[in-house]
């Protein structure tokens, strides 16, 4: 008969004993730490950056090209400042090169290479001249490789304008070229809906932060939570069956009562973290403006595949302390269940971008993953069928049952047991032994 008091003791110590630690502590203060140098760190890296003019050369043989960048480019740097005089992003000042009289292409190649070392150029790009093939080319030369935004500025533009000179008169201004092969600007919208009077609402604009941000957030949550808190237990197990602690334990409880203890003890600090977390992104969110971005239902299957996923991970953590005798050999029976963990975390990019796909719908049902991937894909647009969420619901709460089950039966056998640490076919043995 199994006694809920010992089993209350034993999730009470383990809970304490874990929110009390000093690692604790600075893992609850890491994770928002980290989260905030890596948005603020790069927001004002990039704000200086941005800030600066960065002075580009043309090369331009056909002289085709270059008042036709001046005029966008000048509109482009007209874009990136504000009414208030605030820089929004980098802009660029254009310089023409041309080749020197009697010197070849390659020197003044070499000339601007040495201007850009010096700093006194950015970069310098030579454009294609006709006639144009099905390809024509932009030579950017730069010692900034990982800047891209002049790059994708210069190859829209010099795209644009590679169409305009094969389809209408050369003569034309500039002006009028670019207005010609101007391209239309995509507005991304929800979906409209009629309200109850029968008035048509209008369509909001679709915003990127609910439709990536959110998700990742609470996708990221989950795998953190469950990673910090159930892999704990296989050192709490290993090392009270070292010291001989166990086996002072198991005089006065069951070896389920034991197991049962310390798996609860660990759902209340992953509560406890999802609590703090979960409010602490809330707060962020509401005073940004997002405080709807996240459903009551969300919040609510969250905790629930969070409890589902400690059971499932902690009770294989359990059983590979149980079952191990020293260090090494946990390390390499934890290192299949820790890839197993992970396996959601290679596929989750695709299911983003598609998240109604036959790789989403059949890797969110495979119970090791759903609770990471239902978690992302309730959160998308969208959202799973409910026969979905109600399948990846019962296959995981088996698979629950029956990994408690098993680690129980290990538990038992291996918590008592010294030498020699058990192989996966041993421990498959353990559980059918029962």
């Amino acid at each position: 008969m199994i006694s809920f008091a010992k089993v209350w003791t034993v999730a009470r110590t383990e809970f304490l004993l874990a929110i009390r630690s000093k690692a604790f502590l600075i893992g609850v203060a890491l994770l928002p730490t980290i989260g905030a140098v890596s948005a603020l760190v790069p927001k004002f890296a990039g704000d200086e950056v941005d800030k600066l003019e960065r002075k580009v050369a043309i090369v331009d043989p056909s002289g085709r090209f270059y008042e036709s960048l001046q005029t966008v480019v000048a509109a482009h740097n007209a874009r990136m400042l504000a009414a208030d005089g605030r820089v929004l992003g980098p802009r660029f000042r254009l310089e023409r090169s041309v080749v020197p009289a009697g010197r070849s292409a390659d020197d003044l190649r070499v000339q601007l290479s040495d201007r850009v070392r010096a700093k006194d150029l950015f970069a310098f790009a030579e454009m294609p001249t006709p006639p144009f093939d099905r390809t024509p080319k932009i030579r950017y030369y730069t010692d900034s490789p990982t800047f891209q935004p002049l790059p994708r500025l210069l190859e829209e533009i010099v795209g644009r304008l590679v169409i305009a000179q094969r389809l209408i008169n050369t003569t034309l201004d500039p002006q009028t070229i670019v207005a010609l092969v101007q391209p239309p600007q995509l507005e991304r919208l929800n979906l409209m809906t009629r309200e109850a009077d029968g008035h048509v609402g209008l369509a909001k604009a679709s915003d990127p932060i609910r439709a990536f941000v959110t998700p990742m957030i609470l996708m990221g949550l989950m795998f953190l939570i469950v990673i910090s808190t159930a892999s704990p237990l296989l050192n709490s197990v290993m090392e009270e069956k070292m010291t001989r602690i166990s086996e002072v334990l198991l005089g006065s409880l069951s070896p389920f009562e034991l197991m049962a203890g310390k798996l609860l003890g660990v759902i209340g600090v992953a509560m406890l973290l999802s609590v703090v977390y979960l409010s602490g992104a809330y707060g962020y969110a509401a005073w940004n403006g997002y405080g709807d971005a996240v459903t009551i239902a969300q919040v609510v299957w969250f905790v629930v595949y969070l409890v589902l996923a400690m059971l499932i991970y902690g009770s294989l953590f359990i059983a590979i302390g149980a079952a191990a005798t020293d260090l090494k050999d946990a390390q390499a029976l934890m290192t299949p269940c820790m890839l197993l963990f992970m396996a959601p975390m290679f596929v989750w990019m695709p299911i983003i971008r598609a998240p109604g796909s036959t790789l989403a719908v059949t890797s969110s049902l495979v119970p090791f993953a759903t609770p990471v991937l239902m978690t992302l894909r309730m959160a998308l647009t969208p959202a799973p069928p409910a026969w979905q969420i109600a399948l990846g619901f019962v296959l995981t709460l088996a698979t629950t049952a029956a990994f408690v089950w098993a680690g129980g039966r290990i538990f038992r056998t291996g918590i008592l047991m010294q030498g020699k640490s058990a192989t996966f076919a041993e421990m498959w043995r353990w559980v059918r032994a029962g």
